[in-house]
């Protein structure tokens, strides 16, 4: 029984290509890819089953290659992405640098300091004494 068992009941050569049926090896596929030279490829590619429509509205390739640019498509494509991408990260990246936030920050560095409030208090005694008074602020 051991001797059955270690040789198999149909043989090691009716075994093998039951186990490796699944199994993808690098010999398999050189073996199936080793076969395609010029005589045995096709020198068309196959017909699709089926037509379908595309989404520029045009025609499929009838050699089955791919889709080719229109001339106005790369210069389309560039407007796109520069405007969108480019001119956008530009723009924000400006705003980020702009003088306005370092002068917001400037500001209010200095509204807190003590020299600034007391210049801010005396200046706004003085406006508020001139509307009392009547006269032009410019507040009015």
């Amino acid at each position: 029984m051991a001797l059955l068992r270690r040789i198999g009941t149909a043989g090691k050569r009716f075994e093998l290509p039951v186990k490796e049926q699944g199994k993808r090896s690098f010999f398999r596929l050189w073996k199936i890819r080793a076969k395609t030279d010029r005589w045995s490829v096709r020198p068309f590619p196959t017909e699709p089953k089926q037509w379908r429509t595309h989404w520029a509205g045009e025609l499929p390739d009838p050699d089955g290659g791919k889709r080719r640019w229109a001339s106005w498509e790369p210069y389309h494509y560039m407007w796109i992405i520069f405007w969108y991408v480019v001119w956008k990260y530009g723009y924000y990246q400006w705003k980020f640098i702009n003088f306005d936030y370092w002068a917001n920050e400037e500001v209010i560095w200095q509204m807190n300091e003590t020299w600034c409030r007391e210049v801010e208090t005396e200046y706004l005694w003085v406006m508020y004494n001139r509307q009392k008074d009547g006269k032009a602020t410019p507040y009015d």
